[in-house]
């Protein structure tokens, strides 16, 4: 990827006002210039302290000295914590919006889309890449310029000190960002490969937990330990090369950092043994080295990180931008549907596979109850998912109320529509919560008065905590029967003029099913 996509892409991704960014960028900037600043006055106290205090037998310059070198290093860590807390503050200003924006995208995807990405994948992207924004975004920013600033600045210093040792010290390290830039290369395919590995074993993770007691019931467990081992291994090896290519940097660095500090030590004795340079100014210029040496290994860091940032990049750009979208549509009902459907030679097949569907075509009337019986994979789920617009029909159309879908916005839509799935989705709350959920304006009777029609009503009662009892993330307290009936409940209460139910009574007992029905 080209550096001017690169930004393109970037900007696209992320929310930011122009003005309000720069204004941050600058405070924060400057915090961090003075820190800088500081840094790098602090070393030259020592060699007023060495020259003028000590060798000299002033006390009062190397009071003085040590004071304003205190009062430097007060300074010094005062903007320090004001640059990283501001820093923060605006990145993860910056960092929150995108994921925001990016779970409102995953809201308006289709089913294509699910079939596209694994869940792994699309949790890494959005807990961990999504966060690598905020510091690229800026202190990286603000550091790169400063730190080439530094470099500019201490290598001038050097030199002026000491033209021989200064322009050596340079060169060195014009080849270290040469080597650097090289293994920056690897760096980039190794994190490739390591995030393909990262997002099988998360994707793998996340479906064997969250349906660990289903595979202890079925005796599956040493099967899947087996092959989360094989993964951990994998994941092992990956992370290992990726960390031996970074060490590579780190060791390029360090064998800077003691062959420069050698060879000024070893000149600068030189020197001052010939009365070229005083003892405290090779003090100065010994530890001028290092500061040399940090912003130079900032900057070689900083490529490496761009490099890696890549790929993650275009993993963001293609989940926020992926084209299979829900068909929005723009009119909206203004009055209740009267829940006529039809389905007018319909053909739908997945990801361009054969058809499910082949011409359906049928009509299911307001008032009447509707039994749609066929084998798997006969597409009785797909009809569902075609009706809450999760799917697009290739062929023909399907109207309510004689109005073709597509054209009908999906809150229009699914806003009178009760839709419960075979698997009933639970959140960690209480009932009462979990109920009411996307129903703000409900009461607790309203909730309560769903419960008992569904026949809930008992067994919640039944419970320590009634309607406030907490149930954990997917419902696991609950039976499969409890969950589907709490769902049941959830669907009724928002009183949906058209009501699918995709095997929604399948783990409930057939006394309480009769009822229902």
């Amino acid at each position: 990827m080209e550096l001017k996509t690169f930004l393109k892409r970037l900007l696209k991704i992320v929310d930011i006002e122009k003005k309000k960014y720069i204004v941050n960028q600058i405070k924060c900037f400057s915090f961090l210039m003075i820190y800088t600043i500081a840094s790098v006055i602090f070393p030259s106290f020592l060699s007023k302290i060495v020259d003028l205090g000590v060798v000299m037998g002033d006390v009062s310059n190397i009071v003085l000295y040590t004071t304003e070198m205190l009062i430097c290093g007060i300074l010094m860590v005062i903007f320090y914590y004001l640059q990283k807390v501001f820093f923060f503050k605006f990145g993860n200003d910056i960092v929150l919006r995108t994921k925001q924006k990016l779970y409102k995208k995953l809201n308006t995807v289709d089913i294509q889309f699910w079939n596209q990405y694994k869940v792994g994948d699309v949790l890494t992207i959005l807990d961990n890449d999504i966060e690598k924004l905020q510091e690229l975004l800026t202190s990286d920013i603000s550091e790169l310029v400063v730190n080439i600033c530094l470099c500019i600045g201490v290598s001038s210093y050097i030199i002026i000190l000491n033209p021989k040792i200064g322009i050596l010290v340079v060169v060195m390290s014009i080849i270290f960002a040469f080597i650097q830039r090289k293994v920056a290369n690897k760096s980039k395919e190794r994190m490739k490969k390591l995030r393909v590995t990262m997002g099988d074993f998360n994707s793998f993770s996340t479906e064997t937990i969250n349906n660990m007691p289903s595979l202890q019931m079925t005796g599956k467990t040493q099967y899947i330990k087996k092959m989360y081992a094989d993964k951990c291994d994998e994941l092992a090896k990956e992370g290992l090369d990726f960390t031996k290519t970074m060490c590579t940097v780190g060791m390029t660095g360090m064998s800077f950092n003691v062959l420069a500090i050698v060879i000024v030590l070893i000149l600068g004795a030189v020197d001052v043994s010939n009365n070229l340079i005083s003892v405290g100014l090779l003090f100065s210029m010994t530890i001028y080295v290092q500061r040399l040496y940090s912003p130079i290994v900032s900057i070689g860091n900083m490529f490496v990180k761009i490099k890696n940032f890549f790929p993650l990049l275009d993993n963001i750009y293609n989940v926020m931008f992926n084209e299979k979208n829900i068909i929005k549509g723009d009119y909206k009902h203004s009055s209740e549907l009267m829940g006529n459907i039809s389905f007018d030679n319909v053909w739908f097949g997945y990801n361009n596979e054969r058809f499910i569907l082949k011409g359906f075509t049928e009509t299911f009337n307001r008032g009447e109850i509707i039994g749609i019986v066929g084998n798997n994979g006969s597409g009785k789920t797909t009809l569902v998912r075609l009706l809450t617009k999760l799917c697009t029909v290739e062929r023909g159309k399907i109207e309510i109320d004689g109005i073709d879908i597509n054209s009908v916005t999906i809150k229009s839509l699914r806003k009178q529509m009760g839709v419960m799935m075979q698997d009933s989705f639970i959140f960690s709350g209480t009932i009462m919560d979990n109920i009411r959920y996307g129903n703000r304006e409900a009461s607790d009777e309203d909730v309560i008065r769903a419960a008992k029609t569904v026949c809930a009503h008992d067994f919640i009662m039944s419970m320590e905590n009634g309607y406030q009892t907490q149930v954990n993330e997917r419902g696991s307290r609950l039976s499969a029967g409890q969950r589907q009936l709490i769902s049941f409940a959830r669907a009724l209460l928002a009183d949906p003029k058209i009501l699918i139910l995709d095997e929604a009574t399948s783990s409930i007992d057939t006394e309480t099913e009769l009822l229902l029905q």
